[in-house]
C-alpha cells in the first residue's frame, strides 16, 4: 500500500512539473514576450519555477504583486467550491442511494434519466435561467453580483445563485456515480451472504455496502471538483462574484500575464491535489491494497 501511494504522489509531481514547463513555455511565446530574460531557457525556467514555489508570481500590472491578487481573491472561490460540492455530494448520496435500492427492488425511478438530462447541460446555461428566474424576470429579489466588502446576511444572499448554479451541475453527477457504485455493491456476493443471514435491507444498504463505495464516489467527489473548477470561471463572470475567476477574466482582457500564469498554475496544482488525494482514498479502501500491508 504504502509503495502504491508512493507512487501516486511521484506521478502528480511529474504531472505538476510538466504543467508548469508548459505554462513558462505558453508565456515565452506570447506576443512580446512579456517574461523575457537573457538567460537560458532551461536556466530562466529553474528560476522562474523556484519564484513560483516560493509564491514569488511577479508583479501585476496594476503594480501589486500577483500573491497578493491571488490571496485577496482565492479564499472567496474556494468557498464557494467547498460549499457546492458539500452540498451536491450529500444530495447525490441521499438521492443516489434511494435510486439504487430503487432498482434492487425492482422498481423504477426517475433520476436516472433526470440526471443524465441534467448532467449534459453546461454550467454557463443554468446560470443563465436562474439568473433570469430569480434575479430580472420572475422573482427579482435575489442580488445578481457580490461585493467584496459587504453585510454578513447580505454576502449569503449573494452567494445563492453562483452556489445554485454549482450545485445543480454537480449533483447529478454524484447521483449517478453513487447509484452505479451501489448498484454495484448491492449484487456483490458478501451483500448476499448479509441478506441471507437475515440482516435488515437498512444495515445492508448502510453498514455492509456504502463502505465499498468510497474509492468509487471519492473518485466521482474529485471529477465533480475539477470540472466545477473548470467552470467557475463563466460563474463567477455571469455573478460578477468576486472570486479568481473573475480576476482571470480581467486579467486576459488587460493582458495581465503575471495574473493569469499565477492563477492557471495555482488552479492546476488544485486539481492535482485532488485528484491525488482522491487516488488514495481509494487505495486505502481497496481490500487488494489492504492484504498486502
Amino acid at each position: 500500500m504504502k509503495i502504491e501511494i508512493l507512487r501516486r504522489v511521484g506521478i502528480s509531481l511529474l504531472v505538476a512539473i510538466a504543467l508548469s514547463a508548459v505554462i513558462f513555455a505558453a508565456v515565452r511565446l506570447l506576443p512580446g514576450d512579456p517574461a523575457s530574460s537573457s538567460q537560458p531557457p532551461v536556466q530562466h525556467y529553474f528560476q522562474w519555477l523556484a519564484g513560483m514555489i516560493q509564491t514569488d508570481f511577479g508583479v501585476s500590472q496594476t503594480g501589486r504583486p500577483a500573491s497578493e491578487v491571488l490571496a485577496a481573491t482565492l479564499p472567496y472561490s474556494l468557498a464557494l467550491l467547498a460549499a457546492a460540492v458539500i452540498i451536491a455530494t450529500t444530495l447525490g448520496l441521499w438521492i443516489g442511494t434511494a435510486s439504487a435500492r430503487r432498482q434492487v427492488t425492482r422498481v423504477k425511478h426517475p433520476t436516472g434519466w433526470i440526471s443524465l438530462m441534467l448532467t449534459a447541460v453546461p454550467e454557463f446555461i443554468v446560470g443563465i435561467v436562474l439568473l433570469g428566474i430569480f434575479a430580472t424576470l420572475v422573482v427579482p429579489i435575489l442580488p445578481t453580483g457580490s461585493a467584496v466588502e459587504t453585510p454578513w446576511w447580505e454576502t449569503l444572499l449573494q452567494w445563492m445563485l453562483p452556489l445554485l448554479t454549482l450545485v445543480l451541475v454537480a449533483t447529478p453527477y454524484m447521483v449517478r456515480v453513487t447509484r452505479s457504485a451501489l448498484v454495484t455493491a448491492l449484487d456483490s456476493d458478501a451483500i448476499e451472504m448479509a441478506r441471507l443471514r437475515g440482516v435488515s435491507e437498512h444495515v445492508v444498504v448502510h453498514a455492509h455496502a456504502m463502505p465499498l463505495t468510497i474509492g468509487a464516489i471519492a473518485h466521482g467527489v474529485a471529477m465533480q471538483l475539477t470540472w466545477l473548477i473548470s467552470g467557475l470561471v463563466v460563474i463567477e463572470y455571469l455573478f460578477q462574484y468576486p472570486g479568481v475567476g473573475q480576476v482571470l477574466v480581467n486579467a486576459v482582457r488587460t493582458g495581465d500575464v503575471q495574473v493569469v500564469q499565477a492563477i492557471v498554475l495555482v488552479v492546476l496544482l488544485v486539481c492535482i491535489m485532488v485528484h491525488l488525494l482522491a487516488q488514495v482514498v481509494e487505495i486505502l479502501a481497496n481490500p487488494r491494497f489492504r492484504s498486502t500491508t
